[in-house]
């Protein structure tokens, strides 16, 4: 889980008024500086989202969530991952037993997805809203929070980044291989493969999309392909499967979604003309010279593909021991 806090807030400040000519009118100012604290920790894989409302930043308070978090999830062993603010590394702070602390490299908050659900609340619940008082905004707050812990896609959405999908692959790599690598979380695959071509990281796990322009290049050498068939762009090159780890498979995919209650007829409609581009024979090489399988398949036939990673991702992490039950 990803850990994270933000403050939310009453400031009010003095304004400028018009009035008649030669007339001064005298008025009672007031600046006020009012806060309350949202704690949250967001499940990347399962999309969950856990959140208290706490007066303030410190210890005390982060011990608190910690034992609500730790009461939601009894049966489950959690590696929480956190910046290095002080009151996360207090002494005195009392850590429930299932859970353990990880924290994020110094100046690094681009590393932590909540703070992205912190923006997405600014933006859907508080743009342009002003409150008469603390108790005002702080069950606006609530009711915010409350509607993230129940959109699991959402913030499946906002938070399922890159880096944190290649970790997870990793891990599989880890439990399957009985091996330990460790993990470098960098903020995109252009810098990674950067690192790999200058002798900086031994290895990388990419798409096919992105690393074989590399390979055929000669800048990288192609060790096995983590998909369970061999791609026939390069049909010489073995699969992990069939290097040793049967059944080992991690992919990524792409896919188009529509809104839940969208009618049946607009998902027939986008679905027939999304197959008939693909189906193209320029847009189709574009994809497969590089290694990319075009599918085109039909909206259930991609649900139960999704149903399926959900439970696959699951135990992944479970087994990497991120989660464990």
């Amino acid at each position: 889980m990803f850990q994270d806090e933000a403050r939310f807030g009453r400031i009010s400040r003095c304004r400028y008024c018009w009035a008649k000519f030669l007339q001064r009118p005298t008025v009672k100012a007031m600046l006020t500086h009012q806060y309350v604290y949202a704690y949250g920790a967001a499940s990347i894989p399962q999309g969950n989202f856990d959140s208290l409302v706490l007066p303030h930043v410190n210890s005390d308070c982060m011990a608190i969530f910690l034992a609500e978090v730790a009461k939601r999830y009894p049966n489950d062993n959690i590696v929480m991952v956190l910046d290095g603010a002080g009151w996360h590394k207090s002494k005195s702070m009392t850590i429930p037993d299932n859970i353990r602390l990880l924290s994020l490299p110094p100046y690094s908050p681009e590393l932590n997805p909540v703070e992205h659900l912190w923006d997405e609340l600014r933006e859907k619940h508080f743009h342009n809203r002003a409150f008469d008082s603390l108790d005002a905004l702080e069950n606006q707050l609530v009711e915010a929070l409350h509607h993230l812990e129940n959109s699991g896609e959402r913030v499946k959405s906002i938070c399922n980044w890159d880096w944190i999908l290649k970790a997870l692959s990793n891990a599989n790599w880890n439990n399957r291989a009985g091996i330990e690598l460790s993990h470098v979380p960098y903020k995109d695959a252009a810098v990674a493969m950067s690192d790999v071509i200058g002798g900086r990281v031994t290895m990388f796990f990419g798409g096919s999309l992105f690393t074989m322009p590399q390979v055929r290049a000669g800048k990288v050498r192609a060790i096995a392909v983590s998909s369970l068939k061999r791609m026939p762009v390069v049909p010489e090159l073995p699969t992990v499967a069939e290097s040793g780890y049967p059944g080992f498979q991690a992919v990524a995919w792409f896919g188009l979604l529509a809104p839940i209650g969208t009618p049946a007829a607009v998902l027939s409609k986008l679905q027939q003309d999304a197959a008939r581009v693909i189906a193209m024979p320029d847009v189709r090489n574009k994809y497969t010279e590089n290694g990319g399988i075009v599918v085109g398949n039909t909206p259930a036939e991609f649900a139960a593909q999704i149903k399926a990673e959900i439970v696959a991702k699951g135990n992944l992490v479970r087994a990497s021991g991120a989660k464990v039950n």
